[in-house]
């Protein structure tokens, strides 16, 4: 069986997994402690982060991002 790391485990909680490897993840998630510890660790994760209140970034700082895009693109052209 193949090796499963913590970013095969991020991608299966998103769907964003091929469907060979969701497979052989859900059955390790049946049967290996280990693995179904690391999800346990990553839901709990994404569970707190939809409870972060995001901010929006100043306009200042969206000025300077947009500033430095475009002194970037002129340096280029």
């Amino acid at each position: 069986m193949a090796i499963i790391t913590q970013d095969d485990l991020l991608q299966y909680l998103y769907k964003e997994i091929s469907v060979e490897k969701a497979k052989c993840i859900k059955k390790l998630l049946a049967t290996d402690d280990a693995v179904k510890e690391g999800m346990l660790v990553l839901l709990a994760g994404k569970e707190r982060l939809k409870k972060i209140e995001l901010l929006s970034p100043s306009t200042r700082s969206l000025d300077n991002i947009l500033q430095y895009a475009e002194r970037e693109i002129k340096q280029f052209s």
